[in-house]
């Protein structure tokens, strides 16, 4: 089962921001049974690979290049980021339309940088995210997710601060133990690209994420 939902959460963004991409929630409803078929093969052959002895689910995520992307919802992410950004490195944060992603816009989350990688904040958290994690992580900072998720934010603040540093994408593909991790998905393939207003220094990061549950592996 993928878990689907509407929407888009933006810390402190002006009604009328949110409503000029009004009558897009009728799209998002759906994944397509393409998007399915293809996270079906990715949890099969990841659950096989991941396995041990036993048999029991464990954790196996990678961290890979873009060229990786099997999703067709991350796919339509990084083509939208790279039309952008065109000849520079990455795009600017302020060049994002939330018209323009209708297609994957409750996929998408965006993080600011901080007192230049001293700390990260979710600026902007899509549904698909909040309903597979549980948690509505937007407006909050690494620092104060740390103090009650410390494992989760050590690992996702140095995936960010390894972006922020080199300036390259990345994909990150896998299934997670669902008992050890205490999340409500089981599988994810999320892309994480860098934004910034000149090419050497990124301010934010662009994420676009697809998730399943823990049904759609047990």
């Amino acid at each position: 089962m993928v878990l689907v939902s509407v929407g888009w959460h933006a810390a402190g963004a002006p009604r009328a921001y949110l409503s000029a991409v009004g009558g897009i929630e009728t799209a998002l409803t759906n994944v397509t049974e393409a998007e399915r078929g293809i996270l079906a093969r990715l949890i099969m052959a990841d659950r096989i690979a991941a396995s041990n002895q036993a048999g029991r689910h464990v954790s196996s995520t990678k961290v890979l290049s873009l060229d990786a992307v099997k999703s067709p919802i991350v796919a339509q992410g990084v083509a939208y980021w790279n039309a952008l950004r065109a000849d520079r490195r990455f795009p600017a944060r302020t060049e994002l339309s939330p018209r323009a992603m209708v297609g994957f816009l409750k996929n998408v989350a965006i993080i600011d940088v901080i007192n230049s990688g001293g700390d990260f904040r979710y600026r902007l958290v899509g549904d698909a995210h909040i309903e597979a994690r549980g948690k509505d992580f937007t407006g909050a900072t690494l620092s104060a997710i740390e103090e009650h998720s410390p494992g989760f934010a050590k690992r996702t603040r140095d995936l960010f601060e390894s972006l922020r540093r080199s300036g390259e994408p990345c994909l990150v593909r896998g299934s997670m133990n669902p008992d050890a991790s205490g999340w409500r998905f089981a599988y994810r393939e999320c892309a994480f690209l860098p934004l910034g207003t000149t090419d050497d220094a990124i301010d934010g990061i662009f994420a676009v994420g697809v998730y399943a549950s823990a049904a759609a592996v047990e």
